[in-house]
């Protein structure tokens, strides 16, 4: 299997790394009066209008990069061959408002370079839609999976990415059509990518995810510095750095961290009573959680 992509791809700014495989199918049907069709590079210029204007307020941007020119450069092979069946547009009527470049840089699995829609077309559901076409298409070629590398901050991004079957990206990672985690060095890898991609991350070892308005719920709080990786898992989706803290947090923000750490299951070599527990809280129904560290999980009780 292919090994993850360096930390130092893209100048180095580090990002976090994710696969899905491409089974099963995951539609999106885009929203009204939006069409998902591929993309050429004749109409490079509505391109250009796209990603500039799709970069300007982008979380993690790097402020000396031209986004406009990464056209060019994905056209013309500078990040790898691109994969023309799996390089998508949104259209608006005849108005450019999304793209997704997908190329082959030589790794097991197609990437993702790009996933960019239109700021005022946001939370429509057009990323998804281009991100269901892009899984279709690599399905259709053969490809047993997609990556993709996304900024730490960019957590609108991740969610989304979560919740279309993508996972973080450890060495030998898809078998059997999913994504899991099976070794400890996976693990390690795991936590030196939160570690540099998430700057004064330092949360204590006593966490928990509790329901909201559920009356006999037994919640589990971590007490022993085994488990890490669910740590930094809650600490990505939620935006909590350091220290303790009871935040509110959605079913979505949940969801997403059992997505996250659901590849961990693999591994036998642990038990993952954060992940049962967390699988608990949501099947309460419940649409609103706490997600507590250190002191405040006490307190909160």
């Amino acid at each position: 299997m292919g090994a993850p992509l360096p930390l130092s791809y893209l100048g180095g700014v580090p990002k976090f790394y994710m696969i899905a495989p491409t089974q099963p199918p995951r539609e999106r049907v885009p929203p009204a009066g939006v069409r998902i069709q591929r993309v050429e590079d004749e109409d490079r210029p509505a391109q250009r209008v796209v990603l500039g204007a799709a970069y300007a307020t982008a979380p993690g941007r790097q402020e000396d990069h031209d986004d406009e020119a990464d056209v060019d450069q994905f056209w013309d092979g500078v990040w790898g061959t691109p994969i023309r069946s799996a390089t998508f547009g949104a259209w608006l009527g005849d108005s450019l408002v999304g793209l997704a470049y997908v190329c082959d840089r030589g790794e097991t699995y197609p990437l993702v370079a790009e996933l960019v829609v239109l700021p005022q077309e946001h939370a429509r559901g057009i990323g998804a839609a281009l991100l269901s076409a892009v899984i279709d298409a690599c399905r259709a070629e053969g490809h047993g999976g997609v990556t993709l590398a996304v900024h730490q901050d960019n957590l609108g991004a991740i969610h989304l990415y979560a919740r279309m079957g993508f996972a973080l990206y450890a060495e030998g990672c898809l078998e059997a059509g999913g994504v899991v985690y099976r070794t400890a060095e996976q693990f390690q890898m795991l936590r030196h990518q939160f570690d540099s991609v998430l700057p004064g991350l330092d949360l204590p070892v006593e966490y928990c995810v509790r329901p909201v308005g559920v009356d006999g719920f037994q919640q589990f709080v971590n007490v022993i510095a085994l488990h890490r990786l669910p740590v930094r898992i809650l600490g990505m989706v939620t935006g909590h750095r350091s220290g303790s803290a009871c935040l509110q947090a959605s079913r979505r923000v949940v969801e997403d961290a059992v997505l996250l750490l659901g590849p961990a299951e693999a591994a036998t070599i642990f038990d993952h009573p954060n992940l049962w527990s967390w699988r608990r809280a949501l099947d309460t129904g419940a649409e609103r959680f706490e997600v507590c560290f250190g002191e405040s999980v006490s307190e909160g009780v």
